[in-house]
């Protein structure tokens, strides 16, 4: 004998979302927005419903860039990390050392500097701050 299991389909959460971007932004008319260095919340509604304590906040969000280096790239990063020259980079990727030239001038450029020192230093500290590091692809570095 088969059990069938009645589920009632899932209502839509769309109606409850519009609900409320209309809410909040009836509660929030003339509020200027916070600074972009202001990390300050507003609380722009609290309520108590049976017992708990409902707060709809304001926050300032925190978008950092990213900078995206290319497979090729972060490998030779990281061989000029470990203090390889460019003729030994080329020998072990297979390139041209001129090659190894032209993307340490793209790296360089994406991190905003103008040696291997302060990019092997700013990839370190980029990289330290990454939550997970994908070793195919390399890490999504944030600045």
């Amino acid at each position: 004998m088969t059990v069938s299991n009645p589920r009632r389909p899932r209502p839509s959460i769309q109606p409850t979302a519009n609900f409320l971007t209309a809410l909040i932004r009836r509660l929030d008319i003339g509020h200027t927005p916070p600074a972009e260095e202001d990390n300050r919340t507003n609380v722009i509604l609290e309520a108590e419903v049976d017992g708990a304590c409902y707060q709809l906040v304001r926050a300032t969000r925190q978008r950092e860039p990213t900078i995206a280096l290319s497979p090729r790239e972060y490998e030779i990063v990281r061989l000029v990390a470990a203090g390889h020259p460019n003729k030994i980079i080329a020998d072990i990727l297979q390139i041209s050392s001129f090659t190894v030239a032209t993307y340490l001038r793209r790296v360089f450029a994406k991190f905003g500097v103008s040696s291997r020192a302060a990019m092997v230093a700013q990839f370190d500290q980029l990289a330290l701050g990454t939550p997970q590091r994908n070793k195919q692809r390399g890490p999504s570095l944030t600045k």
